[in-house]
């Protein structure tokens, strides 16, 4: 049964991926998951999980977060694939003390040049946070996306910037405001005080889509630690707006077994009129299994939707993996391998 006042036409395989892509989702992908991940760190516009069965479409005919600043390729970078010249890290044959020095210079897209090369070193560039740090102070809206997607590819070493990313979260550019919640979401754990603030973007009717989304798929990144907001991103599951509900699914994922209520809603959400909210789903309900061992009614829903035949094979896939987490045995009656 449709949420939706409205029908919405929602969530291609491209879509979907160029979304996790930018919102940094793939830290919870299984291994079914690899290639697409792979797929991913190569061309973030085109790829990450849920393979569609090339059914569904994007609602408002348009790329979520189209118009924000996009991760570069490499994005994903984990920072091992660097060169290193004398212990620096180098990208296209030049150390990051040099890339430093350039984000000095007067001319502009030298600038943004610098800080998409330090954003492509990753975690690597560890030691660029202090800049960075000022750089998200700048009035140039262009240096603070490009800034923020820097800290988001350096990932947890950029703690020390979470004070400057949490005050973007409330900046004139809605861009801004989504790449602020991403990089929170990379920083991870330590970005925990962000909790509140987040859940306040979710529940906030009059905030860019694109910018609530990317809350609710960020506290999913900081993990277990945002076990609090279990409540808003169960709200956020039953909004109108199906890619909420997805990033609801992504949220609920990464808090795991101690979101207390989330397995029922994720079973219930398998009904969900649009693909990328059903998908969403069975991805979540594996990383839930710990929570389903404990209540049979949401394991014998689980068990009917997978035996489903009308449900995408996809999202079968993902359920049979979420009862094999849950009993093996039980799998392998189903079976399921």
């Amino acid at each position: 049964m449709s949420r939706n006042k409205q029908p919405v036409v929602c969530g291609s395989r491209v879509v979907l991926v160029a979304l996790m892509a930018l919102l940094g989702c793939g830290s919870r992908g299984t291994s079914s998951d690899a290639s697409q991940q792979h797929l991913a760190q190569q061309n973030p516009a085109q790829t990450n999980d849920a393979r569609s069965d090339g059914k569904a479409k994007n609602p408002a005919d348009g790329v979520p977060g189209d118009g924000a600043a996009k991760p570069s390729g490499n994005q994903a970078n984990d920072g091992q694939a660097a060169k290193r010249i004398d212990g620096d890290p180098q990208y296209q044959g030049i150390p990051l003390s040099k890339w430093l020095e350039l984000l000095q210079s007067e001319d502009e897209p030298q600038r943004l040049a610098a800080l998409q090369a330090i954003s492509n070193l990753g975690p690597a560039a560890s030691k660029a946070v202090p800049t960075l740090q000022k750089l998200l102070e700048s009035a140039n809206v262009e240096e603070r996306k490009e800034a923020l997607r820097a800290i988001s590819a350096i990932g947890p070493s950029a703690r020390d910037a979470i004070p400057q990313v949490r005050k973007l979260l409330r900046d004139a550019d809605a861009d801004v405001q989504e790449w602020a919640c991403a990089a929170l979401g990379r920083i991870g754990e330590p970005a925990k005080v962000a909790i509140a603030d987040l859940e306040k973007i979710i529940l906030d009717q009059r905030a860019a889509e694109k910018v609530r989304w990317a809350a609710a798929v960020a506290l999913g990144n900081i993990g277990p630690a945002a076990v609090t907001a279990t409540p808003t991103l169960l709200k956020a599951l039953q909004d109108s707006d199906p890619w909420l509900r997805w990033a609801a699914t992504e949220g609920l994922a990464g808090v795991g077994p101690q979101a207390q209520g989330a397995a029922a809603a994720l079973v219930e959400a398998l009904n969900d009129s649009e693909y990328i909210v059903r998908i969403g789903a069975a991805r979540a309900l594996v990383h839930l299994a710990p929570q389903i061992k404990e209540q049979k009614k949401v394991l014998a829903s689980l068990i009917r939707c997978y035996e489903d035949s009308s449900q995408f094979e996809s999202v079968r896939n993902k359920l049979a993996e979420a009862i094999k987490a849950v009993d093996p045995q039980l799998a392998t009656k189903l079976g399921i391998r």
